[in-house]
């Protein structure tokens, strides 16, 4: 949660930047939604440069565009405040500075927080969350592994024969008797049966 917490900052100062941005080009410039869409950018660009410090190969590029980002930002912001507050009294005066400028420099400085804190170690619960996250993507993997693969389907045709079917070729008994031409699967029983025929020739 508190990795997080400077990005939940961030989305609430952005809110008021944006805000107050698109309030003085619509009062001001009569920009309409140009206006909107102009403090959004602007918001959202200060975030990003300030991010994008904290890496070597980047750091000059995005520190020159943090500057510039930073600078118009601050004026609109400053401006729509210094307008509406009651400036001769110097204290309002100076609540109306600090007040004007805080939103763009805490975005500024929130982003870069954010970037340190990416180049951080995982803590237990992200690690927690990895571990979950690669199960779960795992499990899903081999369902539709398992829902891809095919099942042997056994034939449909009549004639048709299952894989693993072995046929075997008709054995022919080797004990025939000569007279009658009846078959026997031994010997002994060949021997019973010719005994009968030569009683019933007697």
């Amino acid at each position: 949660m508190m990795r997080r917490l400077p990005v939940l900052l961030v989305a609430t100062f952005l809110a008021i930047t944006l805000a107050r941005v698109a309030q003085f080009t619509a009062t001001h410039m009569h920009a309409g939604v140009l206006g909107l869409l102009f403090a959004a950018g602007l918001g959202v660009a200060v975030y990003t440069a300030s991010y994008w410090t904290r890496t070597a190969t980047t750091r000059r590029a995005a520190g020159v565009a943090l500057v510039f980002f930073v600078a118009v930002d601050s004026y609109f912001n400053f401006a729509d405040t210094w307008l509406s507050a009651d400036t001769s009294t110097p204290l309002i005066a100076a609540g109306a500075v600090l007040y004007g400028l805080f939103p763009t420099v805490s975005v500024a400085l929130l982003g870069w927080l954010s970037g340190a804190i990416r180049k951080l170690p995982p803590d237990a619960a992200q690690m927690r969350g990895g571990k979950i996250g690669n199960a779960l993507a795992l499990r899903i993997m081999r369902w539709i592994g398992a829902s891809d693969a095919r099942p042997e389907t056994t034939p449909t045709q009549p004639d048709a024969q299952p894989a693993h079917e072995v046929t075997q070729a008709p054995q022919t008994p080797a004990h025939v008797c000569a007279s009658c031409g009846m078959a026997y699967a031994s010997q002994q029983a060949l021997a019973a049966h010719t005994r009968k025929h030569k009683k019933v020739t007697k």
